[in-house]
């Protein structure tokens, strides 16, 4: 539904710092060791004593540099230059970026 409400670049920074903070901060998580907290929360739990601002990172927009900088510098060129790729590395499966 916010998708619809965005008419800028501005807007979409808005909204995206808008979701990182509730992901990080709000939302509970049910992964392991979660048990239904937040990120920050959990990091409190753990013994986190920073800043909570640490929960509330900015978004970082690559769509204009992330292609035409790797592209621009590289030999190798193709579609699927920024794919990643799954391969074994002998005794378990690796996540790599080629």
């Amino acid at each position: 539904p916010y998708l619809l409400q965005m008419r800028s670049l501005a807007d979409f920074c808005f909204y995206s710092q808008r979701w990182v903070y509730f992901y990080n901060v709000l939302r509970p998580h049910y992964g392991k060791g979660m048990g239904g907290s937040p990120p920050l929360a959990v990091l409190q739990r753990l013994g986190y004593t920073g800043p909570q601002t640490i929960a509330a990172f900015p978004p970082v927009l690559l769509d204009t540099i992330s292609t035409d900088l790797i592209l621009a510098c590289s030999q190798n060129v193709g579609n699927d230059l920024l794919a990643h790729y799954t391969l074994c590395c002998g005794w378990r499966f690796c996540r790599i970026l080629v």
